[in-house]
């Protein structure tokens, strides 16, 4: 398993057990991945990530958002 991997499944777990609707959950693991990589992205690319995540915490979503940051910062 690789550290991003270990990343991934972190967060995805931090958000099991969650009682947040999946709205809240989104804004959430959306401040998270910004705090953990030290970015802010723009307000239109933090919406498309919480729109990803509001499917589901799950590790092909957030790999999905962070792509979408990634985009951003490019």
């Amino acid at each position: 398993m690789t550290t991003t991997d270990a990343a991934l499944n972190a967060i995805e777990a931090a958000f099991k057990s969650s009682r947040l609707d999946l709205s809240h959950q989104a804004i959430l693991c959306t401040a998270m991945i910004e705090g953990i990589l030290g970015i802010t992205a723009s307000s239109s690319t933090r919406a498309k990530m919480e729109e990803k995540l509001v499917h589901g915490i799950t590790a092909e979503h957030i790999t999905q958002a962070l792509e979408l940051l990634r985009l951003d910062i490019a």
